[in-house]
Parts: structure tokens; C-alpha cells; sequence
């Protein structure tokens, strides 16, 4: 496949991974099966019934016993791959036997595991996690030269605005208005102008549930069109390409922009609708709770090493999506990857909670859905019920929750309303004030009488 030159969520999944967009209509995590009743797809019994209820009871005190008596596995972060290959069969690939598709990955896994976590291009790190999907149809070259160009664009929007390219500020100013408007860009060349369509908002399918290529950086720089997985992500690329400074920062099913000025004030960026935000209007309208705030969780900018952890767990709900497969020898390297770059790595997390609580639920249908206490009975039994309470745990404690769907749609229907448009006009004035001043700082400098 090739790229047209000039154009262009973990929440994103396999089977056992419910498609819950880490941006509802974007980026997608893994939503992580609550440790709650086993359900079962075949009629059943009242006793059977009766003993699921008893497998789950929440009785704190006996689970206190239990837990104290039966020491948790400190191999939380290991899976045994026999298990693996015994619960999903043929669907399980093992990289010893790689077929052509798994060959494309693994290529790519071994490139991530030659980079620095702390120094990387994030624009090779994108292009890593997607071009297996594509059986590496195109180069990296070809991919850069399109970030490049997108890059030289800012560069001609800021010598229209007489700005100055080693202003951070000036710089996102420029890459923004490639997100908010049309842009006239001069061919100096020809003395001619030409618009330039602005990157705009992927309303179809925004969460890959058709194409799983929706989510993709590729996908937009062949369309234009994005949604909040991939409009970050191209966000990042530009900026990189400029030396412009910039981070990802997460919040519930969603993912947006944040940077600095050189006064280091913060700036939001939203990318999906090309408007500034304030942290208390996130706070407000993302669904995020104090816990997963104050554990920086959500609303914080991703260093380095967490940002490399994520472009990671692309690689793993590509590699789940394409091959079809919920959890084996592959996704289990990935995973303990991720989790030792970036050990609160939500989708990693999810993606292990969905295996070990699977594995749980096999294992007591085969015993006859014991009781607790009767656990330790089964070892097994005993050992998949510690992996799946403990993984479960690490992802509470991050003050995870999940968004649903009520509150998703309240958050979009805001996004319209005059309240919102008013906040967001505020936040723009206040950039707007300062971009001013830069401007008037440049010309006072380009006027200035040679000696």
C-alpha cells in the first residue's frame, strides 16, 4: 500500500476484550471483565446458579482467611504457556511456528526492543505499532515524508503570522490551525495561493468496530480524518518534526494534547474538535475520579517511557485484532514489556485480567463451581483466582473506572452546548493575547535598523 504524498483509544480488540473505546468514539482499551458472577452462555439450573452465587460471594472475613492462608502468586506477571495453549487451541499462535502475519509483528516488537524507552521518535514508534497490520506494505520513509510535509505546512503558517519557529508556543499556535481551519499557504514559487482542508473528525466508525484501521495515524494521512486515538498521535508526529514540545495525556476512553509555554503555563488540547481546554472543564466532563487523578492516572502528561509503553499496547491490540486471537505466547512478551516499562499500563492490565479471569472461570466450570472456601482444595483452581483478584486490584488502584455509555453521550452533547463553546472561545482569547505579543516581539525584531 501506498501512502498518497500530502495526505493522511487499547480502547481496539480481540474477542475477550469488549471494544470500549479508551476514546468512546476513538481510542480503544480493553474493558477488563469485572470479577463478578461466572456467566455462562447455556441455559442453566438453579443449582447451578445457586453454586455460582456461592463462587463469588463477597464475604470479607472468609476471603481474609483465605487469601491469609493461600500466599498469592509472586509470579503475578508470568502465565504458564501450556494453560495458554490448552484453553485457546488453534487460536493460540506460538512465535516458534510464525506464520507470515505474526512475522510482521514480532519484526516490529524486536525494532521496540531496540529503542530507548526514555529517548525515542515517537513518529517511528507509530509507524511500528501500525505497519504490521499491513503486512509492511510501506516504508518508513514514506510515512515520515508525509508527517514532514505536514510539518513544513506549520512552517509556512507561521512565517504568514510572523511568528518565530523556536517559540514552543508559536509552534502549536501553527499545528493547531491545521486541526481548526482552512489555511491559505503561499506557493512563493508561483505567487499562487492554495486552501488546505483542515484535519477533521472521523464520525464513521470512529471506534475501528468495522475497520479496525480507523484507529490508525496511517488511516488519517490518507483521509484526513481522524478520531482521538489517531489525532493525538499525528499531533505528537508534527511536533517532533518541529521541536516543538508536547505530551499525550489520557482520561476515561479518551486521549488529547497537552504543552507549555515558555512561561510554563499549560496548556489542553482537544484535537477531535481543534479547541483549547481548561483542566477543571476535563475534570468536570471526563469522568475522572479523585483517586485516578491524584494518581496521575488521567489529566497528567505521559513521560517518555510511559508514551513507549502505550505505542506497545497499540502493538498488542493490532496484533489481537488482525490475527484473531484473545491471548497467547506473543501477546503474553508484549505484555510483560509493557508492564516493566509501565507497570499501571492500562491495557496491559486489562488485556491479563481478561486471560486470568477466563482461565478462573474454566477452571471452576471443570470442578463444578466449588465455593471459596473450598478452594484450596483445587490448586489450580486456587492459583487462577489469586492471579485474577490481584491483577483485578492493580487495575483498581488506579482509580480505573469504566464510562458508560450515558455518561459518554452527556460528554458529547456538551461539547455543543453554548456553555462549552464559551469556555472554549475563553481559553482560545487567552492564547490568542499571548500570540499577539510573540508577534509583536518578531516584528519589532524583524524591523530593527541594521547597524
Amino acid at each position: 500500500m501506498k501512502l498518497l504524498v500530502g495526505i493522511r483509544h487499547i480502547p481496539i480488540f480481540s474477542a475477550f476484550l469488549i471494544k470500549s473505546l479508551f476514546c468512546f468514539s476513538q481510542i480503544s482499551t480493553p474493558k477488563f471483565q469485572s470479577f463478578e458472577p461466572i456467566v455462562t452462555n447455556k441455559s442453566t439450573s438453579n443449582k447451578l446458579s445457586e453454586s455460582t452465587n456461592n463462587l463469588i460471594q463477597n464475604k470479607e472475613e472468609e476471603e481474609r482467611k483465605i487469601e491469609s492462608k493461600y500466599a498469592l502468586s509472586p509470579k503475578i506477571n508470568q502465565v504458564n504457556e501450556e494453560n495458554v495453549k490448552a484453553m485457546y487451541g488453534a487460536n493460540s499462535v506460538d512465535p516458534d511456528n510464525r506464520s507470515d502475519a505474526l512475522s510482521y509483528f514480532n519484526k516490529s516488537f524486536q525494532q521496540f526492543l531496540q529503542i530507548n524507552p526514555d529517548s525515542f521518535s515517537i513518529t517511528k514508534a507509530v509507524y511500528l505499532s501500525e505497519m504490521p497490520y499491513y503486512s509492511q506494505s510501506y516504508s518508513y520513509s514514506e510515512f515520515e515524508k508525509v508527517i514532514e510535509q505536514k510539518a513544513q505546512l506549520v512552517k509556512f503558517i507561521l512565517k504568514q503570522e510572523g511568528l518565530n519557529e523556536k517559540s514552543n508556543l508559536a509552534l502549536h499556535y501553527a499545528i493547531q490551525k491545521l486541526f481548526g481551519q482552512l489555511n491559505d499557504i503561499k506557493d512563493p514559487l508561483h505567487n499562487k495561493y492554495y486552501t488546505l482542508d483542515k484535519i477533521r473528525y472521523d464520525f464513521e466508525d470512529p471506534m475501528g468496530e468495522n475497520d479496525w484501521t480507523k484507529m490508525f495515524v496511517t488511516k488519517l494521512l490518507l483521509t484526513n480524518k481522524g478520531q482521538c486515538h489517531s489525532l493525538p498521535l499525528l499531533y505528537l508526529c508534527i511536533s517532533e518534526h518541529l521541536g516543538a514540545k508536547a505530551y499525550l495525556s489520557l482520561s476515561p476512553n479518551h486521549s488529547f494534547i497537552q504543552f507549555f509555554d515558555e512561561s510554563g503555563k499549560r496548556y489542553n488540547y482537544e484535537t477531535t474538535n481543534a479547541h483549547l481546554v481548561s483542566t477543571s472543564w476535563l475534570m468536570q466532563s471526563t469522568y475522572v475520579n479523585s483517586t485516578a487523578y491524584k494518581n496521575k492516572t488521567y489529566l497528567d502528561t505521559l513521560s517518555n517511557r510511559k508514551l513507549y509503553a502505550q505505542c506497545l499496547a497499540d502493538l498488542l491490540l493490532c496484533y489481537q485484532e488482525k490475527l484473531k486471537v484473545n491471548y497467547d505466547s506473543f501477546s503474553q512478551l508484549l505484555i510483560n514489556k509493557i508492564l516493566k516499562e509501565d507497570s499501571v499500563n492500562l491495557t496491559a492490565l486489562m488485556v491479563r485480567a481478561n486471560y486470568y479471569i477466563t482461565t478462573f472461570e474454566k477452571l471452576a466450570c471443570s470442578k463444578g463451581y466449588p465455593s471459596i472456601k473450598d478452594f484450596y482444595k483445587f490448586p489450580d483452581l486456587q492459583l487462577a483466582y489469586n492471579n485474577a483478584k490481584v491483577t483485578q486490584q492493580a487495575i483498581t488502584v488506579t482509580g480505573f473506572q469504566e464510562m458508560p455509555p450515558e455518561a459518554y453521550n452527556k460528554w458529547q452533547e456538551s461539547l455543543k452546548d453554548e456553555k462549552t463553546k464559551e469556555h472554549e472561545k475563553y481559553e482560545q482569547e487567552k492564547m490568542n493575547i499571548e500570540i499577539k505579543k510573540l508577534q509583536m516581539v518578531q516584528n519589532s525584531l524583524t524591523n530593527k535598523p541594521q547597524k
